[in-house]
């Protein structure tokens, strides 16, 4: 992943192996806002696998009933199981059936298929998705239940979520909220610091985009199979991240702050933005930096490279991260971890952590055992389990959770970081007056689906379209997406 809005949202599939199995639970997150962090009654348990007293109470109303969920597939292959068998331990503590069906969010149209099983009255009573991909659009479709009361409940108990959670989960002029939260994700920039120890590169260098290219290429010696720059342009969750990356660094993006309006195109720094990158894909000035078959790769190709001690500098989820600690890979201790960099429009990096939520379909035969479900999962061990699983992936969503136990803070080094994005105070602003995160939007949504962006990179690189043919071809699939989404732009 990398560390713009598109990337964040896409989630990693899993590489062979995983972490050690065993634990509970796998999650999502969501909400910001809600009592204070000050006001909140502090946790009471660190790691128990039985429900707490009062969430047992509440459970007396429901028994011999049959819940259904839709989980998404997580990263590491024993996460998936893990959250099976926290909701049957969850199910047989309170006398239920609780039926799991996991699904891969990348491939096939998520947000028709539930939309058409609400219509049809035959869809999953809970579901986890990412927060800042799916949630809007279903929002718009009608297909989720309120979940305000939930969020309000969890945050007086656990305090206040992460501030992005706000910005992907409530709509309306009330600020309802339609995604319950659970775990926190944050994305990152990853350098090899025994490779840059060799160079006498110091890390402080890295910051800003022009910074990591020229580092990219001291690294780089393709007769000892070291390639300095291991970020792909192509048609995919990190491609897309890549590109609106950089678009946004120089002031740029496909939407004004609504939203709504698409002005990708409308000034030089959209061009400014492209024409860099079209330098360092498709200049031979950069050539020997790139990996062979980076313009191919896909959302694992860099984790994989990476593993494989290919590349010096790369963006993605903790996903990879976690796994050369699981693996025991010598990256793990060779790994520099900075937020990311910077470009003209701004002095801070625009790091936009994430979320994974859970959410209530309209129509759900079974509401108050979802929500009762939901609760269970945000804390105590079906949470830690993952997060001491997955290092650096799987992180808690409301701010007490994070001093309930301390491998939280002090479990490896780069917690304390990235809790620190987590907690940053938001939007972030741009010279050009963009602020991000933006509002997310159905148009927005789909456009990241459909990768115009990418393409657009493509066309230049292979000499298919000259820069300004390309942005031009590029606008126009945005506004006829847009439209498609029931956003005129005339």
């Amino acid at each position: 992943m990398f560390t713009s809005r598109s990337f964040s949202r896409r989630r990693f599939l899993g590489l062979a192996g995983g972490l050690t199995a065993g634990g509970v639970a796998a999650g999502l997150a969501g909400c910001g806002s809600g009592p204070a962090a000050s006001t909140a009654r502090k946790p009471t348990h660190s790691a128990s696998a039985e429900l707490p007293e009062w969430l047992r109470e509440e459970a007396k109303q429901y028994k011999g009933r049959t819940l259904s969920v839709l989980g998404s597939e997580q990263y590491f292959a024993t996460a998936n199981q893990d959250f099976i068998n926290a909701c049957q331990h969850f199910g047989q503590a309170t006398g239920n059936t609780i039926n799991v069906s996991m699904i891969n969010v990348d491939t096939g149209d998520l947000v028709s298929k539930q939309a058409a099983a609400v219509k049809a009255g035959n869809v999953q009573d809970l579901g986890f998705v990412d927060s800042g991909r799916f949630v809007s659009e279903l929002h718009q479709l009608g297909a989720l239940e309120p979940v305000t009361d939930v969020v309000t409940e969890l945050q007086t108990r656990y305090g206040d979520a992460h501030p992005i959670n706000k910005i992907y989960l409530t709509y309306g002029p009330k600020k309802d909220w339609y995604g319950i939260p659970y775990f926190s994700l944050v994305n990152g920039f990853f350098a090899r610091k025994d490779w840059l120890r060799e160079k006498g590169i110091k890390t402080s260098e890295l910051k800003t985009y022009d910074d990591a290219r020229s580092v990219a290429m001291e690294l780089s010696d393709a007769a000892s199979q070291r390639y300095g720059w291991g970020i792909t342009y192509n048609g995919s969750g990190d491609g897309a991240g890549a590109v609106e990356a950089v678009l946004n660094a120089y002031g740029a993006a496909v939407a004004d702050n609504t939203g709504t309006k698409v002005i990708f195109g409308n000034g030089s720094e959209t061009k400014e933005a492209v024409t860099w990158m079209a330098e360092t894909y498709g200049s031979s000035k950069y050539s020997k930096m790139l990996p062979p078959g980076i313009a191919s790769w896909l959302d694992t190709s860099n984790n994989q490279a990476w593993l494989a001690g290919l590349v010096g500098i790369t963006a993605n989820a903790f996903s990879l991260y976690a796994q050369s600690r699981a693996e025991n890979n010598p990256v793990y201790g060779n790994t520099y971890l900075f937020g990311g960099l910077t470009g003209p429009a701004t002095s801070e990096v625009i790091d936009i952590a994430d979320s994974e939520a859970f959410v209530v379909f309209k129509g759900a035969k079974e509401p108050g055992l979802a929500k009762l479900l939901a609760k269970y999962l945000v804390y105590g061990s079906p949470l830690l389990t993952m997060v001491k699983q997955s290092v650096g992936l799987i992180l808690p969503a409301y701010e007490e959770i994070w001093t309930s136990n301390p491998f939280y803070l002090n479990g490896d080094p780069a917690f304390k970081s990235e809790h620190r994005v987590l907690d940053e105070p938001l939007p972030i602003k741009t010279t050009t007056g963009l602020s991000f995160p933006q509002t997310p939007s159905p148009g927005t949504d789909a456009v990241n689906s459909a990768y115009p962006i990418c393409d657009m990179v493509g066309q230049i690189v292979t000499k298919k379209a000259t820069i300004d043919e390309a942005i031009a071809t590029c606008r126009q699939r945005i506004v006829q997406i847009f439209e498609q989404q029931g956003y005129p732009q005339s």
